[in-house]
């Protein structure tokens, strides 16, 4: 069982858990959820309660947003579990995006990148997680599709192949996309004098 709270947004603001009879419910565990003025989620928590003879925070996260409300920033910690080893822990994530909107940068270490014309969180990267530190970056053809990104979200970067569909012969032709470099301006080029039909060219004339 549960009961729930709204905000004044009508969104989600809490959730109880309950065990027991529902005459006298024993309550377990609370969880608040927080939103912005655009009902963007912003943090939440769950933290346990009397009735489940634990105390404490279980989780707690917040997030930030740049004007295009993308993620740019996102703080998030876990309680660690009793009697097992090198859980729990916390990380601050930062994420960067283009002018265009597109992720090209993420992680929670590392060396993160100046956000130039797009946007970029500015909190200061940390993980304290087991196995989870990482850093990503994303790069696009001029089609907008992915060049080079990490498979699956993580590990080394892979290439990325797109298939053409053929028609006549019901067959795919895939291409390797690569970002052609940028082209240097062409010289003018010259275009012939125009002449008017049926004119004569000048010829020179001689004295005797």
């Amino acid at each position: 069982m549960a009961t729930l709270t709204y905000n004044e947004y009508a969104q989600l603001g809490g959730l109880t858990l309950l065990n027991g009879a529902s005459s006298s419910p024993t309550s377990l565990a609370s969880e608040t959820f927080n939103d912005d003025a655009n009902l963007r989620p912003t943090s939440l928590s769950a933290t346990w309660l009397p009735g489940s003879s634990n105390s404490g925070t279980i989780l707690s996260q917040s997030r930030t947003y740049d004007n295009a409300s993308n993620v740019i920033n996102s703080g998030t910690t876990y309680a660690s579990v009793p009697g097992v080893s090198g859980s729990g822990g916390s990380e601050t994530q930062n994420f960067c995006y283009d002018e265009q909107n597109r992720l090209i940068w993420s992680g929670n270490g590392g060396t993160q990148p100046s956000a130039g014309n797009g946007t970029c969180g500015s909190g200061t990267l940390a993980n304290s997680l087991s196995g989870a530190g990482y850093t990503n970056t994303d790069t696009y053809t001029n089609l907008g599709q992915i060049w080079q990104a990490p498979l699956n979200g993580s590990g080394s970067t892979e290439q990325y192949l797109y298939c053409i569909a053929v028609r006549r012969t019901k067959s795919a032709v895939c291409i390797q996309q690569e970002r052609p470099a940028q082209r240097a301006a062409e010289p003018p080029r010259s275009t012939p004098p125009a002449t008017t039909p049926g004119a004569t060219r000048p010829v020179a004339r001689t004295t005797a």
